[in-house]
């Protein structure tokens, strides 16, 4: 098997609903820090270089959602399984 399809091919025994929501609460926090540092908190203020570009830190997680919904989905209708993994859930 290439690096790339065992990249692609999700593992039963890991629940990737979870995966999922934990890449959205940081993908939130991220629009959360970019909104507030270029919308809502004023350039003079005193905390302006506290928050400046903490926003980096979780643009990460916006490809790993699309990786981590990718492999929600594969796993929900079977990809990767083989045959006896089939028989076993019907």
């Amino acid at each position: 098997m290439s690096a790339v399809s065992l990249m692609f091919t999700p593992n039963p025994e890991i629940n990737y609903s979870v995966i999922s929501s934990m890449y959205g609460v940081c993908a939130v926090l991220c629009l959360f820090f970019y909104t507030l540092e270029f919308h809502l908190v004023p350039k003079d203020n005193e905390n302006f270089e506290a928050i400046k570009g903490i926003y980096i830190i979780f643009v990460p997680f916006f490809p790993a959602i699309i990786w981590s919904l990718f492999m929600w989905r594969a796993s929900r209708i079977g990809v990767g399984e083989g045959v006896e993994d089939k028989e076993k859930r019907e």
